[in-house]
């Protein structure tokens, strides 16, 4: 299970998010390759990809942990901001972008311009 945080980056005072992968350690070759999959996801460059700033080892817990920009809004707000008038707004909105992330994803590029 993961729990990601709000905090204040101690360098810059910027908002960041951190992901912990709570009651997990990279012991074991399935939570390895969990941790490393997302991380390297993560390291793509695209305008609908959250950025990664960070990562680790916790010294205390040794739960592994993520550390991304800061995105003040998830999807689940965005949907409740907008009405939208049929699928087409959504697509537009909501479909297109994720789409285009995971076609980014999958294509083997590491950064676009954005």
């Amino acid at each position: 299970m993961s729990v990601v945080r709000c905090c204040t980056d101690s360098k810059n005072g910027e908002m960041v998010a951190v992901k912990v992968i709570e009651g997990h350690q990279l012991n074991d070759r399935m939570s390895r390759e969990i941790f490393d999959r997302e991380l390297n996801a993560a390291r793509l460059r695209h305008k609908n990809i959250a950025r990664i700033l960070d990562s680790g080892i916790d010294e205390d817990s040794g739960h592994p942990f993520l550390v991304y920009d800061w995105v003040d809004s998830d999807l689940s707000k965005s949907k409740r901001r907008f009405t939208y008038k049929g699928w087409e707004d959504f697509l537009d909105w909501i479909g297109i972008p994720i789409l285009d992330a995971l076609s980014f994803a999958t294509s083997g590029r590491s950064c676009i311009e954005t």
